[in-house]
């Protein structure tokens, strides 16, 4: 199966994504490398306006959000933007890693093949992605996001998803 990551709500992603509108031939280079991104005078570069560099940064961040919080968009919503094959991201990315995590949550939880599970995964992203815009002002505070997502909130979660570790067995 390939996995297209897709988003309704490109608007957004423009907004926070500093590659959202290039054409993104080079990001299929080391996604993980880590660039000092200031110009020739030292100063940040322009890069500093946003908060993630790749797409499917932003698109892995919505999908946990809005699993976090069981909100998904309308099952007839539209994706007009596809974004990258999950499959071209690097197995050992962490925002890879992400994405097949919560596929797999998403799978056990509703009891679907990995086809159908996806769909779900995308209603989450982009649920999560607007809630990130909702709750964002000029000054992206993350740690906010991460006490909001306590470990009550995600253990409360995944119990209602998937069960207590008794009711799984191994994944």
């Amino acid at each position: 199966m390939t996995r297209m990551i897709k988003t309704g709500k490109q608007h957004i992603y423009i907004r926070y994504v500093e590659r959202a509108e290039a054409s993104r031939g080079d990001e299929d280079a080391d996604d993980e490398a880590d660039e000092e991104d200031t110009g020739s005078d030292g100063e940040p570069s322009a890069s500093d306006n946003y908060f993630f560099k790749y797409q499917y940064e932003l698109f892995s961040f919505g999908a946990i959000l809005g699993f976090l919080h069981d909100e998904k968009v309308d099952a007839d919503a539209a994706y007009g933007q596809d974004i990258r094959r999950v499959e071209d991201i690097s197995d050992d990315n962490k925002h890879r890693q992400t994405i097949d995590f919560i596929t797999k949550v998403v799978q056990l939880e509703e009891g679907m093949e990995e086809d159908d599970a996806w769909e779900e995964v995308l209603r989450y992203a982009d649920a999560g992605v607007a809630r990130f815009d909702e709750e964002t002002d000029d000054d992206l505070d993350f740690v906010r996001f991460v006490e909001d997502a306590s470990e009550d909130l995600w253990r409360e979660r995944f119990t209602d998803a998937i069960g207590t570790p008794g009711d799984v067995g191994t994944l």
